[in-house]
């Protein structure tokens, strides 16, 4: 009988063991013995035009932006407490710089009685903003809590004013002092031609010409537009090696901004519409080896050389060769050679007078036949 009262004491101890397991890890009670808390919700109003993906999370659609006639966004959502306890919104936190949110006829704090209502005016600033699809979120933060409340969205679709075909000209290579035409198509929003604004396309690069071809021809859809046919031409003049500029679709630098405009039609003066960017590789007689003199990292107060091989496709072209810095802690020198006629050697140092930090400069190696070349100088100066 000891043995079998031994041998239940025994089972029923594990019992309450694997028990009390249970209801910690299983059940959902904690250690200490106490549920884990209610987190509060505040439940977003379901009103026209906007989408409820559930209670606390809604979306309103803005629909088209077209920023020549508007360039913000907006809507009031209206937010329920539907808890038995009083809630205080504590703060909220927008996911962009363009998109504010502000409480309406109440501070920086509210608190909601049960049953109680508020609104909140949620406003995205397009103006910045890339065409295409947006989506934007506002989270609504209760006092004492870590995780959002209420999340409100905001959905549009910013129309293009521009849209260029093909979206880059590529040059590829082309010889020196030679001259590469491209087609391009933009078709454009038909305000931006309006006087008031009179945009037109401009170059970053002196040496990429544009001239306008054709007639313009106009088509509707959601917004009038105008389609324009230019040539655009890389002259290959200047310094050697890739070229890489862009062309603007923006106002003409007299167009002026009325005191008394609109924010979308003082945007539509002061910025430029559209990019689209432009290449090529201008190939010469010059050439370097290495393509770059990387230095590294360079401890401070040191003075620290590099050499490179400048060569020449034509005899004698380096007779005469100049190579120039533009600062005065990086100084460049020819190496007297061993009378090769279309080689040279030039030395590159970095004086201790060097700023502190990452450089990225370039030197500039210039032949008698008018080349010119640049390479790139990159180093790292630690801090003193």
């Amino acid at each position: 009988m000891k043995r079998k009262d031994g041998r239940a004491r025994g089972w029923r101890a594990c019992f309450r063991a694997v028990s009390v397991l249970a209801l910690v890890s299983g059940w959902g009670i904690s250690a200490g013995g106490s549920a884990p808390a209610h987190s509060p919700k505040l439940t977003v109003e379901n009103q026209d035009g906007v989408a409820m993906s559930q209670p606390v999370t809604a979306r309103f659609n803005a629909g088209d932006i077209d920023r020549l006639r508007r360039s913000q966004c907006a809507h009031v959502f209206v937010l329920k407490n539907d808890e038995t306890v009083p809630l205080t919104i504590d703060h909220l936190q927008p996911t962009c710089g363009c998109t504010t949110a502000l409480l309406e006829h109440a501070g920086s704090e509210a608190t909601l009685e049960p049953g109680k209502e508020i609104s909140v005016r949620v406003t995205v600033d397009t103006s910045h903003l890339q065409p295409g699809e947006i989506r934007k979120s506002v989270y609504v933060f209760l006092r004492g809590t870590s995780t959002p409340a209420a999340t409100l969205e905001m959905v549009a679709n910013i129309l293009p004013e521009v849209t260029f075909h093909p979206s880059l000209l590529a040059f590829g290579r082309l010889p020196f002092n030679g001259k590469r035409s491209l087609p391009l198509t933009a078709t454009v929003a038909a305000g931006l031609l309006e006087p008031s604004i009179a945009a037109t396309l401009t170059s970053s690069d002196p040496n990429i010409t544009i001239a306008p071809t054709g007639i313009p021809v106009k088509s509707g859809g959601k917004t009038e537009t105008v389609t324009l046919a230019y040539n655009v031409t890389l002259s290959g003049n200047g310094n050697l090696g890739m070229r890489r500029g862009n062309l603007l679709f923006a106002p003409k630098p007299s167009a002026l901004v009325p005191s008394d405009a609109s924010s979308a039609a003082h945007h539509s003066l002061t910025r430029s519409w559209a990019s689209l960017s432009v290449t090529g590789d201008i190939a010469g007689n010059l050439s370097m080896n290495p393509p770059a003199a990387v230095f590294g990292r360079v401890r401070p107060g040191a003075n620290t050389r590099q050499v490179v091989v400048v060569e020449s496709t034509v005899s004698r072209a380096l007779e005469g060769m100049i190579v120039s810095s533009p600062y005065s802690w990086l100084s460049v020198r020819l190496i007297p050679g061993d009378g090769a006629t279309d080689k040279r050697v030039v030395e590159i140092s970095l004086r201790k007078s060097a700023p502190a930090g990452e450089i990225n400069t370039h030197i500039t190696v210039s032949a008698t036949d008018g080349e010119n070349l640049i390479l790139p100088v990159l180093a790292y100066i630690d801090p003193r």
